[in-house]
């Protein structure tokens, strides 16, 4: 699917229909699934203890120029990364080439960047 088809009449309900076309072909592939499933479980449990770290979304994606027929969007949030230890990138809709940065992390932790941030920017002079 396009972004033109997106973007045009019924593109929502298109989007939609095609999503749970694919998600129905790959939930019933069964010889899919069963591939190399051991090797994936010992390479999933080799992360365990690691730190990882999850990203949602790409500035290449131009969300905020999206309409589905109710016009563009005024916020984006990346429901993707309602966890600890993730985040999401978007382009930014104030900015030419600018990029929009959502985080999620314990409060504390927050807190934390939160200072570290603004002193960098502080430093940069970007404040």
């Amino acid at each position: 699917m396009t972004h033109g088809e997106l973007k045009g009449e019924n593109g929502f309900v298109k989007a939609a229909e095609k999503i749970g076309i694919v998600i129905g072909n790959e939930a019933n592939n069964t010889e899919r699934l069963a591939k190399d499933v051991d090797k994936q479980v010992a390479k999933f449990r080799s992360l365990i203890g690691k730190r990882l770290y999850g990203v949602a979304g790409s500035p290449k994606f131009d969300i905020y120029d999206a309409d589905f027929g109710w016009g563009s969007p005024l916020k984006y949030e990346a429901v993707a990364i309602d966890g600890y230890g993730s985040m999401s990138l978007s382009q930014s809709p104030k900015f030419s080439g600018g990029l929009e940065i959502g985080l999620s992390l314990h409060r504390a932790k927050m807190e934390a960047f939160s200072k570290i941030l603004s002193a960098g920017l502080t430093e940069a002079n970007f404040t």
